[in-house]
């Protein structure tokens, strides 16, 4: 305390509002557009602002020293000369904040390329905060799981609607590859964190995020294979019988609730659930080798077509394969695995 005065702390702060643009800078690289704009606005803003500020430099201390009482203590009078300067700068960019956007836009172009999905909530700033990404991760998490759930909700109709919905399709489709994509994300944040120094509790959280991840992305794909056994039977003009499709529907139904039951489970940290999902997973796996066997037992009776029927069987096997996925969560989620 002492060793410089009043005036040069007051300069060195007007200079440390533009050296800490650099981490603003650096968050930005390898961003969207619009983050890049972000940092350079925050960037334009404070060095300006201090370009504006050198020429009257003199004038603004003595402005300081007036308002401010020389026995106020000095680590106050340079917090309160911090605090004036960003409120000046401030009030001087506002009346002009629709110039300083064209300006950053000039700067920084808009991509002539789509631009790959990011999480809008996911900032990769957080991977050095680990309490915070591991939130942050989560909640990714539970948006692939009601993702999902969602998806499961338009497959049923694809299968009960005689009509072919193309659109309904598609959004399944482009769901599935957005599922892929938030699943990447998570691996290069939560691999990030991992590379980092953390303690035994958020490492564990870590890797239960990661198998998570990999599971909900393992059932879109068995959705998304569903809905083309379906579309391919549909191309080939074919379709279930009556029995057929109802007994397809009621296992629909029973894995898309073990599925609904297991992430809420998630979604509440309830570690108790694997009880439960065994009892479910009995009943399905039972109820899958019923429909299995009354299906083969249509095509003895020439009630269904040898071509039908593969499509069947192939889709009562993805069937097994989302019920088995979701029985992985709940075992990850209970510390099994």
């Amino acid at each position: 305390m002492g060793a410089i005065g009043y005036d040069t702390a007051v300069a060195l702060v007007l200079g440390e509002n533009i050296g800490t643009t650099i981490t603003a800078y650096l968050a930005s690289l390898g961003a969207s557009t619009v983050a890049k704009r972000t940092a350079y606005s925050h960037i334009a803003i404070k060095v300006i602002g201090v370009f504006v500020m050198v020429p009257v430099f003199f004038k603004y201390m003595g402005f300081l020293k007036w308002l401010l009482p020389e026995y106020m203590d000095i680590s106050a009078r340079i917090a309160f000369s911090h605090t004036t300067f960003n409120i000046i700068i401030v009030s001087l960019f506002l009346p002009s904040i629709a110039l300083l956007a064209k300006f950053i836009q000039v700067i920084v172009p808009e991509k002539v390329y789509k631009e790959k999905l990011h999480l809008s909530y996911f900032d990769v700033g957080m991977a050095e905060t680990p309490a915070l990404g591991i939130q942050q991760s989560f909640e990714a998490i539970i948006k692939m799981g009601n993702e999902v759930k969602i998806m499961m909700g338009w497959l049923r109709k694809s299968i009960s609607d005689t009509d072919e919905n193309k659109n309904r399709d598609n959004k399944i489709f482009r769901k599935e590859k957005e599922l892929d994509l938030i699943q990447k994300e998570i691996v290069q944040f939560v691999g990030k964190m991992l590379n980092g120094t953390l303690n035994r509790l958020f490492v564990r959280d870590a890797r239960k995020q990661l198998r998570m991840a990999d599971e909900l992305e393992s059932v879109s794909d068995y959705i998304e294979n569903i809905l083309k056994l379906r579309c391919r039977l549909s191309n080939d003009g074919l379709s279930f019988n009556k029995k057929g499709l109802a007994d397809m529907l009621e296992l629909h139904d029973m894995v898309a609730e073990y599925l609904d039951n297991v992430l809420t489970a998630v979604q509440t940290n309830n570690t108790e659930i694997l009880t439960k999902a065994i009892t479910e997973t009995k009943a399905i796996t039972h109820r899958m080798k019923r429909t299995r066997n009354k299906h083969l037992h249509r095509l003895e009776k020439n009630e269904t077509s040898p071509l039908q029927s593969l499509n069947y069987l192939d889709m009562l096997n993805a069937y097994r394969r989302i019920k088995d996925h979701t029985f992985n969560i709940a075992e990850v989620l209970a510390g099994e695995k």
